[in-house]
């Protein structure tokens, strides 16, 4: 017999498996995903198990020379899932393998300790007894209380849960409006599962929203649930790993990457609002966990629930043309009433003198609400206290030396900093171009609407939730359980708390600025703002107490911000999809999205240069560029973009991988490959 091995260092070089015979005596122990010891010129590698063959046409095989751990580390679905993934996303194939590996196991071959990980697994796995009690208890223990269905809910659940029955890798669109229920029927099909001996994965977008699903889904389903996301620590990622592996647990609730949790059964996989970026990984292989799930629940036939009151623009195209099920949950439970949304023109604001960062009318409505005791939260997509320093002299913005970006000013460290690298520095105290002394501080970040906020209402108990304050590990659950509890009046946060909090005293929402993200060089940039007022929205009024939400713009007449007041996706779809029709982007075009970065700029010029030329040959129209970047420096390289629209994604695909391998890349200069983008900067 003989092993396909895939070798545990990634090379262009070895980016591909070598044949090795299998000696007799390991015959027995090694299959698809064993760690092995292998030789490799002059010395002994470390390599994994891809594929097991009967024979071999290659010569001069060596043999395996041992077995690394004494359990298979990943399964036959594994390597087709990351085969898949590094073929789609044009990535190393150990890359994407390393994605279905135990947590940290790289790290351990490093220090050469092979072995530790599984050895000590084995000593949470269950007995055939554990295994049988395990499973009875799921079939005959009912699982926590269920709630009493709308008829719109109930037919969602019918239909996800025929689909389950039935054994058939359907996909299925929940488009819910805010607090209509989706994450009830998510559990109750989750219930339905289990009883049949399945098992589920429930994807969230924000690691801060994980506390709030594994309280809801903990009371549900008590201990059958795993909890994978980057926050944890190693330690506690490869306890729940092995608790996934020994099948104690039946659910896994995550971000991102729980979506390679190592479940048997697969039934089912859930993403809650599908739409987010976060979905996107930014690191190699860049893939999306939306695409990742279709494949991973075809190999397994099962179900996948996309879920979200703002579906991205493609998903409701697809859906639409019927390559998805659409649900629809038209009302919120109970029939209690979307809030209403009041737009406030901020140009009128500074008419009228008021130069605060909040309206007359935010203003007013947060002293009502306090005074009856009630909570609100103000949203701002911005951190630190003002956005961009100023020389009024000579109008230089001050910007990180290492980044073409401003830095932006943080008062509690009376410092500048840069939000993509971390630089900081004192406060400027003269313009470096001018010298001048004029320096000013523009726009708004959270800090200042925490001062301007304290300044009204000195006696608001204040909590600041954004990047700045939810540094440290477990923080996340630290501010939702305090505002929940109600031991915080007014929230001021940035994106982390535009969707999933969900908290019975909430009945004031602010959005500070709705513009934020109009007017960045992105054919998204529409709709990402039209979801984020749509969710931040959607957080007031979901119990017994009405809401009401007071969106404050420079742009009234938007048809993003104009939609979003009426909570109408179906006007800001109609709007949104014929701008993408007549410029051609997703969902009518495919999209390929190239960086070439350098510390030297002649060499990142080249570069791009030689590569653009390269795929123009290859494709004669829809190359773009290459261009200067979005932000053209970034960590002190310099950038360069060129972008690839197509109808076919192979077509265009094959087209990148081509012209890379003919290219000659110096080696300080990076090439970054971002299949299906989800973002233009």
């Amino acid at each position: 017999m003989f092993a396909e091995v895939l070798l545990s260092k990634v090379s262009p070089d070895t980016d591909k498996t070598f044949t090795y015979a299998i000696p007799e005596r390991l015959n027995d122990r090694i299959g698809i995903g064993s760690q092995v010891v292998v030789p490799f010129g002059r010395r002994k590698e470390i390599g994994y198990v891809v594929e097991r063959l009967v024979s071999s046409n290659v010569k001069g095989i060596k043999e395996i020379i041992d077995l690394a751990s004494p359990e298979p580390i990943f399964s036959e679905k594994s390597v087709k899932l990351a085969r898949w993934m590094a073929d789609y996303y044009l990535s190393f194939f150990l890359t994407a393998l390393r994605l279905v590996m135990p947590p940290g196991l790289r790290q351990k071959e490093e220090r050469g300790r092979v072995g530790k990980l599984v050895e000590k697994g084995k000593k949470g796995k269950q007995t055939e007894q554990q295994k049988t009690n395990t499973q009875t208890s799921l079939t005959t223990q009912p699982p926590g209380t269920k709630l009493k269905l709308t008829p719109e809910q109930q037919t969602a659940l019918d239909e996800i849960n025929q689909s389950i029955d039935d054994n058939k890798p359907t996909r299925f669109l929940l488009h819910g409006v805010t607090g209509s229920g989706k994450t009830e029927v998510y559990m109750q099909a989750i219930a339905h599962l289990l009883e049949k001996g399945q098992s589920a994965i429930v994807l969230v977008p924000e690691i801060s929203l994980t506390p709030q699903m594994v309280q809801r889904f903990t009371a549900r389903f008590q201990d059958h649930i795993a909890v994978l996301h980057s926050e944890l620590t190693l330690k506690k990622r490869n306890e729940e790993w092995q608790r996934i592996v020994s099948g104690q647990v039946q659910i896994v609730l995550g971000a991102r990457s729980a979506v390679f949790a190592p479940l048997k059964n697969l039934g089912l996989i859930i993403i809650d609002e599908e739409y987010e970026n976060t979905y996107k990984s930014d690191k190699s292989p860049r893939y999306h966990t939306r695409e990742v799930a279709f494949k991973l629940a075809a190999l397994n036939n099962a179900v996948v629930v996309l879920g979200s009151a703002t579906p991205s623009i493609e998903t409701y195209f697809r859906a639409e043309a019927g390559e998805y099920k659409k649900i629809v949950l038209p009302k919120r439970i109970d029939d209690r009433p979307l809030p209403p949304v009041t737009l406030v023109d901020m140009r009128e604001e500074l008419k009228a003198k008021n130069f605060s960062v909040l309206s007359r009318k935010l203003q007013l409505e947060l002293k009502e609400t306090l005074d009856k005791g009630e909570q609100a939260i103000l949203f701002m997509n911005r951190l630190g206290y003002f956005t961009f320093v100023m020389c009024r002299e000579c109008g230089l913005t001050i910007e990180c030396p290492n980044c073409s970006v401003s830095l932006v000013y943080h008062s509690g460290a009376q410092e500048v900093r840069c939000a993509k690298c971390g630089y900081a520095a004192e406060l400027p105290k003269t313009c470096p171009r001018c010298n001048s002394t004029s320096i000013k501080y523009f726009g708004t970040g959270t800090q200042r609407i925490e001062d301007d906020v304290a300044k009204i209402h000195p006696s608001a108990r204040i909590l600041r939730y954004d990047r700045d304050t939810v540094g440290k590990r477990g923080s996340h659950e630290v501010f939702f359980s305090t505002f929940a509890e109600g031991n915080a009046d007014v929230l001021i946060g940035t994106q982390m708390v535009a969707k999933g909090l969900d908290v019975a005293k909430v009945t004031l929402v602010g959005v500070v600025s709705a513009d934020t993200a109009l007017n960045l060089p992105d054919y998204q940039a529409a709709e990402h703002t039209f979801q984020m007022l749509t969710q931040v929205a959607g957080r007031a009024g979901r119990h017994h107490l009405p809401g009401k939400v007071i969106i404050q713009t420079y742009n009234p007449e938007h048809y993003a911000i104009k939609a979003a007041s009426t909570h109408d996706y179906e006007q800001f779809y109609r709007k949104e999809i014929e701008h993408r029709r007549s410029l051609n982007y997703p969902p009518f075009s495919r999209l390929i999205s190239i960086i070439i970065s350098s510390e030297d700029q002649k060499k990142a010029i080249k570069t791009a240069d030689d590569l653009g030329a390269f795929i123009s040959k290859r494709i004669p129209t829809g190359v773009l560029g290459p261009a200067q970047a979005a932000i053209a420096r970034l960590r002190g390289e310099w950038r360069y973009h060129i972008l690839i629209k197509g109808n076919e994604l192979r077509v265009i695909r094959n087209a990148v991988n081509e012209s890379i391998q003919n290219l000659v890349i110096p080696d300080d200069v990076r090439v970054t490959v971002d299949v299906e983008p989800t973002g233009m900067m």
